[in-house]
């Protein structure tokens, strides 16, 4: 039988069957033909009627193993660092950070380690397999594996932890076992992707494979507080698209939150595939901007392949000339504009619009931008 990884509730609705995707989305290859056998898996979205968390019911943790060629970096847009940067700010101004004892757990390569250390913080450590020793500044500061509460030696005051938990296949035992390193005045950051904006913007390319849960504030409340943490700050962050939450034990909420509509969920995704294959059938000679998660899931779910479209651009430098999960689209980089032959740009993100048609605009692009 299966249970919700949340609140290990039976009661759960089917909402939505995807067929095969790939198992990642920010792992990219050296050749077309090892790109379009890229391990995939499939989704069935559940919802749970009793904590609210949608979930993939047969998401696999054995396809999902997370090494160094794991790359999520987003630092290359100067929107996204100056939104990461007034974040670490608000952080370390508010919970007086350069004086606490710190643990980011998912780090990724280190970014958000970096910009704390840039602002004084220097007693924190950050846990990823995915870091690659790179960075001499942070090196000593990042430890290259799993989080693991045995390697955590004095409890922390502060906890962070950034897009990682919509990634893990248990959650009710991932958050146990990082509150058991909290201090008992201690408090923490969570920040992922909010499911609310998935479906009100009726994003389905956001319903990815290595995204194993879709919480919102009800569900994210939920899990914190079979755990005793009841006083939570929500936030939208990204011009909504993600949830910053601030937990501590204080005392509980007195808001409270709705589940999303699973009938609706499911709808939207139906109706939304069909209308974006349309807009892709219209679009002429199109090239898609953004090769990160919601590029790869967008064309692979549309089943768009090199043939179709060969290229998508990204600017993160250490993608280029490198193909895509699946459908196999080289990553370029934005001046392969300059060579003419597009009639038009999907951006997969709005909140890059405008750095996107000022960078286009600059290679020569004259075509239209159409965002998804």
């Amino acid at each position: 039988m299966i249970h919700c990884p949340a609140c290990l509730n039976t009661n759960l609705e089917i909402i939505y069957r995807f067929g095969k995707a790939p198992i990642f989305n920010h792992v990219f290859f050296d050749s077309r033909d090892t790109a379009k056998k890229a391990k995939s898996g499939a989704i069935e979205l559940r919802g749970c009627r009793g904590c609210g968390l949608v979930f993939n019911a047969i998401f696999s943790s054995r396809l999902a193993r997370y090494t160094e060629h794991y790359d999520n970096t987003q630092n290359y847009s100067k929107f996204f660092t100056a939104f990461s940067e007034k974040l670490a700010q608000d952080l370390v101004r508010k919970y007086d950070l350069k004086n606490k004892n710190i643990v980011e757990v998912g780090c990724g390569k280190g970014n958000f380690v970096e910009i704390l250390y840039d602002l004084g913080v220097k007693n924190m450590v950050g846990f990823d397999p995915a870091y690659t020793d790179y960075n001499p500044k942070i090196d000593r500061l990042v430890v290259k594996k799993y989080f693991n509460k045995n390697t955590i030696k004095k409890k922390a005051d502060f906890i962070i932890c950034r897009h990682t938990l919509e990634h893990i296949p248990k959650p009710k035992e991932f958050i146990a076992s990082i509150v058991s390193c909290l201090a008992e005045d201690g408090k923490m950051y969570f920040e992922m992707p909010d499911l609310e904006w998935i479906v009100k913007n009726k994003t389905f390319f956001d319903f990815t494979y290595e995204h194993c849960n879709y919480f919102t504030p009800h569900s994210l409340y939920n899990l914190f507080a079979q755990f005793g943490f009841k006083h939570i700050t929500f936030k939208k962050g990204l011009d909504g698209q993600y949830i910053q939450a601030e937990i501590s034990r204080g005392k509980p909420n007195t808001a409270r939150y709705k589940s999303v509509s699973f009938a609706k969920t499911g709808a939207f995704i139906s109706s939304s595939i069909g209308r974006a294959a349309r807009m892709v059938k219209g679009a002429g000679r199109f090239i898609v901007w953004g090769a990160g998660g919601k590029g790869v899931f967008f064309l692979n779910r549309l089943k768009v392949d090199y043939k179709r479209c060969d290229r998508v651009i990204d600017i993160n430098k250490s993608q280029h000339g490198r193909y895509i999960p699946g459908t196999a689209q080289q990553v370029v980089a934005p001046n392969v504009l300059n060579d003419g032959g597009v009639d038009s740009i999907i951006i997969m993100n709005p909140v890059y619009k405008k750095e996107i048609s000022q960078s286009a605009r600059s290679f020569g692009f004259k075509g239209k931008f159409v965002v998804v």
